[in-house]
């Protein structure tokens, strides 16, 4: 098989749904979802109630605080142990409850990780189902991180990622 089968992502979920179908998707074009260091399991358990599932896809059990969107996505950037990181459902609770006062917030948090991605220079994917049309979407687009409205999609975008990266590698080995 080729080394593209075997790259790490690390995903984030606003939801146990969208966490199963992130798994399902990848592990079904033969990318891998490392468990989480016992570390970044500490650092979450600080943030997160008492019942999260505690593994890789990390499930944000529908927090509607933006911030530990940016805590878990800084973690798994800055970590060896992911290649790339999948982010789903990020600030669509504004937007679809009767919150709207989150909108700002999760625009200035949009801006923090649209940073965070910039700094530790590791391949990062949103995927918003809800739609490309919220602020917070335009805000990371801006910022040069791709965002789609499928988790399928986004998953076959990751494996040609990995694909054109393999196969550049093989070219420098001729």
């Amino acid at each position: 098989m080729k080394n593209y089968l075997y790259l790490r992502v690390g995903v984030i979920s606003a939801g146990g749904g969208w966490s199963v179908e992130a798994s399902d998707a990848l592990e079904s074009k033969g990318l891998k979802l490392p468990p989480l260091p016992n570390h970044i399991v500490k650092e979450l358990n600080k943030i997160l109630p008492p019942f999260w599932n505690k593994r890789n896809p990390i499930d944000l059990v529908a927090t509607v605080d933006p911030e530990p969107y940016k805590v878990a996505t800084e973690l798994l950037l800055k970590d060896k142990s992911y290649d790339i990181v999948l982010l789903i459902g990020y600030g669509t609770f504004g937007r679809i409850s009767n919150m709207p006062f989150l909108i700002p917030k999760e625009d200035t948090v949009a801006k923090e990780i649209a940073k965070l991605v910039k700094e530790y220079n590791k391949p990062f994917i949103v995927v918003n189902v809800f739609g490309r049309e919220f602020s917070n979407v335009r805000i990371l687009e801006e910022h040069g991180v791709p965002v789609y409205t499928s988790i399928e999609k986004a998953a076959r975008v990751i494996k040609a990622l990995v694909t054109y990266t393999t196969y550049l590698k093989s070219l420098h080995k001729m």
